[in-house]
């Protein structure tokens, strides 16, 4: 039975109260991180000494700090003191010389200080850096409020490993456990050879175009004059393929001089094209390749420019919104038919995880049901109604019946893979 909450919900009543006191905190300083990683993208776009695939972060749940504080034995009212991870957040980078790279340049953030970092290489073939940290922030009355924040690592391969041991190993349970075990360690090894190798990888596949060393403003917007003006705008050497893609363009908007392309590379233009790509999708940068894009389009369009990029980012935009509101629509319409289609063996776990009752585990991101949370978030979206069915429990049932990964008491996070791969490390 699904009774954890129950069973707790007195003990660490205070702990709950703590938490709502605190969660404006954790999203200032969860905010703060990302988007200072988001500059740190954005500088690194303008230079090859770094790369970055994506980042991530949450605040953990107050039912996964509960759980994780009554595993390790720890008190209601120190709980949010002790445990380091309440914040967390994943960087992807591309290769192993980038984590360097990253964690120097994390070490120049204001107010964040390092304070341990670990290497995992672990038998069951988890491989990442985890950062231990701690960030100052000012708050209204002037007073630095101190935040602790965890900070995992891993390159692109190390994050293959994370979601092919969950999806092609632990799925296949008709040879768990030790199978599941050594496929995991020898996909790790393979991944971890192929990391090393990958630096090669990089310096072939991005073949660069030697700029010319100066063009007059009459020259031609071939290729020298797009890596011409690439390398004194961006500062690097650009890579063939965006010489290619920019010269397409180029021809198609009829920009033909290198001084007319400048009319339209001007800070002026950039910043305009970040500002509407911020509206939407705070943190995220411009990339090079559309910011010479549309600073082309600008030099034959001249403001039309902005209307079109405006509409390439509201149309990225709406379909992450299309596919929430598609996904909720699914939902039955009143809460008696919702508990009607779970008491059929049916769960809209898709509809879940947009109302946010599912969490991806820490290692792999595979989703990991809650029910506590995702009852409360049904019982929101129906506007509480009135109602003795014991929600959780019965989310609970339903969904492990149909195999779905559902948190355990022990879990700590971690989908059940995980989890039993690392207890048989420790």
């Amino acid at each position: 039975m699904y009774n954890f909450d129950e069973q707790k919900k007195k003990k660490y009543g205070v702990l709950r109260g703590k938490y709502e006191d605190r969660i404006p905190l954790y999203n200032k300083a969860l905010s703060y991180v990302l988007k200072k990683i988001a500059k740190i993208r954005t500088d690194a776009d303008r230079s090859t000494r770094l790369r970055l695939a994506y980042t991530t972060g949450r605040v953990k749940s107050v039912h996964s700090i509960i759980r994780k504080a009554v595993q390790r034995n720890i008190t209601a009212e120190s709980a949010l003191n002790v445990i380091e991870d309440v914040i967390g957040v994943r960087i992807v980078v591309n290769n192993i010389k980038d984590v360097k790279t990253l964690i120097d340049e994390l070490r120049k953030i204001d107010g964040l200080t390092i304070n341990g970092v670990k290497s995992h290489a672990e038998i069951n073939g988890y491989r990442a850096r985890h950062l231990n940290v701690t960030l100052r922030l000012a708050s209204k009355n002037g007073k630095k409020q101190t935040v602790a924040v965890e900070i995992q690592i891993r390159t692109l391969l190390q994050d293959a490993w994370a979601i092919l041991s969950h999806r092609d190993v632990y799925k296949n349970k008709a040879h768990l456990p030790e199978l599941a075990k050594t496929l995991s360690a020898s996909m790790s090894r393979m991944l971890a050879s192929l990391d090393k190798t990958a630096n090669d990888f990089r310096r072939k596949i991005s073949a660069k175009v030697k700029p010319p060393n100066d063009l007059s403003e009459k020259a031609a917007l071939d290729h020298e004059g797009i890596a011409f003006l690439y390398y004194e705008i961006i500062g690097e050497t650009a890579d063939e393929f965006e010489v290619e893609y920019l010269s397409d363009y180029a021809k198609q908007y009829g920009v033909g001089s290198v001084g007319e392309a400048r009319g339209g590379l001007t800070k002026e233009v950039f910043d305009k094209l970040a500002t509407i790509r911020n509206k939407r999708f705070p943190g995220e940068s411009v990339s090079n390749i559309e910011l010479f894009k549309y600073g082309l389009l600008y030099v034959q369009n001249g403001k039309s420019a902005f209307k079109e990029y405006k509409l390439k980012v509201d149309e990225d935009w709406e379909i992450l919104e299309t596919y929430d509101d598609e996904v909720l629509s699914e939902l039955p319409d009143t809460f008696e038919e919702f508990i009607e289609k779970l008491k059929s063996g049916s769960i809209p776990m898709m509809a879940l995880k947009v109302l946010g009752g599912i969490e991806g585990c820490y290692r792999c991101a595979e989703d990991i049901l809650i029910p506590s949370t995702a009852a409360e978030a049904i019982l929101n979206f129906y506007e509480n109604p009135d109602t003795n069915v014991d929600l959780a429990n019965l989310i609970y049932s339903t969904a492990v019946n149909l195999g779905h990964e559902v948190e355990s008491f022990d879990s700590d996070g971690l989908c059940t893979h995980c989890s039993y791969s690392a207890s048989k490390d420790d």
